[in-house]
């Protein structure tokens, strides 16, 4: 049927699509600046100003995200206006890629359409981070190899197709491994074609996947930094990520995700579904990105392999119905052998085992998106102005950031050195202040003698003395006393408390301004 009574189903796709493009407005309006939001503002900030990423400041993800966003803030300023351009300029290219990949594989725009829809509800908000710059990438290669297959199989379509793979590395170690590796798999178990001849295209794909690592390893030894530069990279996120952030048990999507690529290898095995190569091709990215997501497995970082995932659920949202929604015939014509039947029982259960799950899964996520729609359409917002534009807060970081501001008019701390902690760092970027340490924040993965050290030798190399410590936002952990907080007690003292609560009783746990003594 061409139309429905009260809306055509042509106009279907377009309307979505623009109220996905709404939702992404919306959400680049009130982009994630609190927490680690804003770790590759104050990196590029830091670069801009002379700075040497590993040298003089330290991340464990690779450069590419932070010295891209510098030669942005270069060209047209550090503002937050540019900021959220740029957020957009990112988040709109990849929607526009999990609608394509969704309506190639599904033959439908429509079925595109809800990929996106499907895409959005389980994907935290959009920002601008190595996770979301790197999954742009990864879907732009997806797409190409899979759905433009011919056009990607000369040399140098290869070799252009590595280039990108290269540049996902140069974002986010993982993505670019995962990415690599589903290549690999994608073109070994494709039908057709000898080992040697998928060995050359994986060799040609392979010399231009390893340029971009090679630019950056060739800049930092010449800066005499590379050892600096493996360390955080390679050796760091494997020895001091996984303690930090799998300790959490991972999430019910992640959980939901994992039964989802079971059950679809069910049907796909029992030949219940079409394997063509492009299902196919997908499931294996689907599956390894899911895996890859193991490393931090919270609801924002699972959601990443839905670029992927999500046409998957659609397609089999879409060709599952008319295998459950029928029950076989029986030999038996009364009603009660036919409900005894171990057929009957055998579909039923399978029927309403998966209706029952797409009802909590799709339920879970929409409500989860709903509520977060709901905290930022009836909170109470106030508009922050700073020298780097208009920031949006509800009325406790209003006020925090009314009292810092006035605090550090009447301060003037020594060269501008502030340290800002554990997990704050946004603060750098809205003020004309200066970290005087390392580490940009203290995430979970952090917290060991060796940088806590460092970070007190900093502070007092460099005499700072003011210290802005806002435990409150310790990624949503309880903060725990340690070397640091140790350190602060016995050298500094409370100038400013900005807890609702009183600082006297455990002050280093409370939000507060401190000085030395």
């Amino acid at each position: 049927m061409a139309s429905t009574k009260w809306f055509p189903k042509k106009l279907l796709p377009p309307a979505i699509l623009l109220l996905s493009l709404a939702y992404l407005v919306f959400a680049v309006i009130h982009f994630y600046w609190r927490g680690d939001g804003c770790i590759p503002l104050v990196a590029a900030q830091r670069i801009i100003n002379g700075e040497l990423l590993y040298r003089d400041f330290f991340e464990f993800w690779m450069p590419g995200s932070f010295y891209l966003l510098a030669g942005i803030f270069k060209l047209f300023g550090q503002t937050l206006l540019i900021t959220r351009i740029t957020i957009f300029i990112n988040s709109f290219c990849l929607f526009l890629l999990v609608f394509l990949i969704g309506a190639n594989l599904n033959s439908s725009l429509m079925l595109g359409a809800f990929s996106l829809i499907l895409f959005i509800l389980t994907s935290a908000s959009p920002s601008y981070n190595h996770n979301w710059l790197g999954l742009l990438f990864s879907s732009l290669i997806a797409y190409l190899s899979i759905f433009k297959r011919p056009i990607t199989k000369t040399p140098t379509t290869l070799y252009l197709l590595g280039l990108i793979n290269g540049l996902v590395i140069s974002f986010i170690q993982w993505q670019g491994v995962a990415v690599y590796l589903a290549f690999l798999a994608t073109t070994y178990l494709q039908e057709g074609g000898s080992v040697k001849k998928k060995s050359g295209h994986v060799l040609q794909y392979t010399l231009g996947a390893v340029v971009f690592p090679s630019f950056w390893c060739l800049f930092f030894w010449w800066k005499g930094v590379l050892p600096k530069l493996l360390y955080a990279t390679i050796i760091f996120p494997f020895t001091h990520y996984p303690a930090g952030n799998m300790q959490q048990f991972p999430s019910l999507l992640w959980w939901s995700t994992t039964l989802f690529y079971l059950i679809l290898w069910y049907f796909l095995s029992q030949k219940k579904l079409p394997l063509n190569p492009e299902i196919r091709s997908l499931t294996i990215w689907g599956i390894i990105f899911h895996f890859f997501t193991l490393i931090s497995p919270s609801p924002g970082h699972s959601a990443l392999s839905y670029a992927f995932t999500a046409p998957l659920i659609i397609l089999f949202c879409s060709k599952i119905k008319p295998l459950i929604a029928c029950l076989p015939s029986t030999p038996n014509s009364s009603v009660i052998a036919k409900l005894t039947h171990r057929k009957f029982i055998k579909r039923s259960t399978l029927k309403h085992s998966i209706l029952l799950l797409g009802l909590i899964f799709f339920g879970g996520i929409t409500i989860d998106f709903a509520n977060r729609i709901f905290y930022f359409t009836h909170r109470e917002i106030y508009p922050v102005y700073t020298t780097k534009g208009t920031l949006l807060a509800d009325p406790q970081w209003n006020n925090k950031i009314a009292v810092i501001t006035s605090f550090l008019e009447g301060a003037s701390p020594l060269n501008n050195f502030v340290y800002v902690g554990p997990w704050s760092p946004f603060l750098y970027f809205i003020f004309p202040i200066q970290n005087p340490t390392h580490h940009a924040h203290l995430g979970p993965e952090h917290h060991t003698k060796k940088i806590l050290t460092e970070i007190i030798s900093d502070l007092e190399g460099k005499n700072v003395n003011t210290i802005i410590f806002l435990p409150s936002e310790n990624a949503g952990r309880p903060y725990q006393t340690n070397l640091f907080t140790e350190y602060l007690e016995q050298n500094y003292q409370i100038t400013v408390c900005l807890d609702p609560q009183s600082c006297d009783d455990h002050p280093s746990v409370k939000d507060a301004i401190w000085q030395n003594k």
